[in-house]
């Protein structure tokens, strides 16, 4: 009975032991995780390409929507203001009246974006995922014609996994990004010669 004891304490002290490692390996990840989004933002608050909320934070915590995005990538490309490529967008949930649509008129005309053919709108305010934002950012840099294959979106992780646009980035693409995860992967993209 003596011995069971000793192992049921030894075992309970590998099992703490474990779990206070694996939290703390947690811990250090989130911590590098947070600095890396406050390096990459910072980068594109700098470059004119992020911009802040009203109470002078950047909401790194905050979900992204699919107009700020497009915003984001615009202005990389140097489309900033009302200069519009195009007058008219085909998407029935994007009115001229809409702020972010002179940011949606110049992605669709430089065939960055194609919003959701099956209901004609482009979702503006739904959360982008890590699936649409990779995409959207290879057809922002030429790249798109170098995509193989019909599976969307392996087709287009697994270029932007070659040009180093994902390095940085280990989630599902399908998950909704955050304003700081993608400053991560606009900063890395910055990386990468345009087409």
């Amino acid at each position: 009975m003596k011995n069971f004891r000793i192992r049921m304490f030894i075992t309970a002290i590998i099992f703490i032991s474990i779990m206070f490692s694996v939290s703390l390996a947690q811990t250090g990840e989130a911590a590098q995780s947070s600095s890396l989004q406050t390096q990459a933002a910072e980068k594109l608050v700098a470059l004119n390409l992020l911009k802040g909320y009203d109470d002078g934070t950047l909401g790194l915590e905050r979900p992204i929507r699919r107009v700020e995005f497009s915003a984001i990538v615009t202005r990389m490309l140097g489309y900033e203001g009302n200069v519009l490529l195009t007058e008219e967008v085909p998407f029935k949930d994007v009115t001229k009246e809409y702020w972010g649509y002179p940011y949606i008129a110049n992605a669709y005309s430089l065939k960055i974006i194609s919003g959701f053919p099956e209901d004609g709108t482009f979702k503006p305010d739904n959360q982008i995922t890590y699936g649409q934002a990779v995409t959207i950012l290879l057809n922002a840099m030429g790249y798109a014609k170098d995509v193989q294959g019909k599976k969307w979106p392996d087709n287009y992780m697994e270029v932007g996994m070659n040009l180093g646009i994902t390095k940085n980035l280990a989630v599902d693409f399908n998950k909704p990004l955050t304003r700081g995860e993608i400053a991560i992967l606009v900063s890395d993209s910055l990386e990468v010669e345009l087409k």
